[in-house]
């Protein structure tokens, strides 16, 4: 069957589906969100890690548990589906509404998103969007859209050991930077979802046309 128009959400996805059609086919349109936070103001910076997601073999929680394990002196919040015991520096979340999530994402040192693979990543654009820089595995393909000074990048070989390094590094060094939540949250308006549903109307407009 002819493909009219293939949407995809990173390079990563282009350049896989570029091979099976022609590239004027592909158009690269990332998720979007609804709003950002204020510039925060006299924030600090959180007292925690921060991670949102299901408890599972591709969002990896797993990893941040033995994290948690690792570096007893920092603090991690773990907003997920399953409800688990908090340990002397972990605190599960279960049910917390998005404006109760945004407060917490705002509050976090950064947030971390250890996936095996993610086509983009909601949860690091609200965490950005919130005033909170990422922590992202190689394979989170939002990398491609945003600068460094915002992001880590952890790479797989050695992943936990890489995890701890990122965390370690940003808690001396990051988390009290107000220019760096800035930058997230004015990175984040790049994405707002007004904006990106123009770019799919626009699509299916001009298909119609033909």
């Amino acid at each position: 069957k002819k493909i009219d128009k293939l949407i995809v959400l990173s390079k990563y996805e282009f350049d896989f589906f570029k091979d099976f059609l022609d590239e004027d086919v592909i158009t690269i349109i990332p998720s979007g969100i609804e709003n950002v936070g204020d510039i925060p103001i006299g924030i600090t910076s959180g007292d925690y890690f921060l991670f949102v997601g299901r408890d599972d073999e591709n969002k990896r929680l797993f990893l941040l548990e033995r994290l948690a394990e690792i570096v007893q002196d920092l603090n991690f919040v773990f907003v997920t589906n399953k409800r688990k015991p908090n340990r002397s520096n972990v605190t599960y979340l279960n049910g917390v509404s998005d404006e109760d999530l945004k407060a917490v994402y705002s509050k976090a040192t950064a947030t971390i998103v250890p996936s095996k693979y993610e086509s983009f990543s909601i949860v690091a654009l609200e965490s950005l969007a919130n005033g909170t820089p990422i922590i992202i595995t190689e394979n989170v393909q939002i990398k491609s859209f945003l600068c460094q000074s915002i992001m880590t990048i952890v790479y797989e070989n050695d992943v936990l050991n890489n995890l701890e390094r990122a965390v370690r590094d940003i808690a001396e060094k990051t988390a009290n930077d107000i220019d760096i939540r800035r930058t997230s949250i004015e990175a984040a308006k790049g994405f707002l979802w007004l904006e990106i549903a123009d770019e799919h109307v626009n699509i299916y407009c001009n298909l119609v046309k033909k």
